[in-house]
């Protein structure tokens, strides 16, 4: 075990030994008390940040842009049959997006095909005439 060098200006005191002169045993049971300390505080630091990130994303909403739409939904969206979103899709009119064998469309292009549809007064470009005009 070494110890400091007394200072003569101490007179008789007996200085305590330094912590970083402590014998090989201590030292290394200190190294490994430390070691399990700081995998116990990152363990719990990691299983926090897994925990604010898990929940960060079950709040986040999906864009609703880019929110996903099945045949059903768009047809209730838009207020019409399934079979004419079929159709609209087969025209070109809205664009499909297929996975597997389910066929999706997207919220932000079904609501911007819908309004190039649509003058910017409300009126439907392709409407029937109310009123057909008598001829003369």
């Amino acid at each position: 075990m070494q110890t400091l060098p007394i200072p003569e200006t101490v007179g008789k005191q007996l200085p305590q030994p330094h912590p970083l002169y402590a014998t090989a045993g201590t030292l290394v049971e200190a190294a490994e008390s430390l070691i399990a300390f700081i995998e116990a505080r990152a363990c719990a630091a990691a299983k926090e940040q897994c925990l604010l990130i898990a929940a960060d994303k079950a709040k986040a909403p999906v864009e609703e842009s880019q929110e996903l739409l099945t045949v059903e939904k768009t047809a209730a969206f838009l207020d019409v049959t399934p079979q004419t979103v079929f159709d609209w899709r087969k025209r070109g009119i809205l664009q499909a997006y297929k996975l597997g064998n389910r066929v999706y469309f997207k919220r932000s292009e079904v609501v911007a095909a819908l309004e190039a549809q649509s003058f910017p007064d409300g009126r439907r470009k392709y409407a029937r005439r109310q009123f057909q005009q008598k001829a003369r």
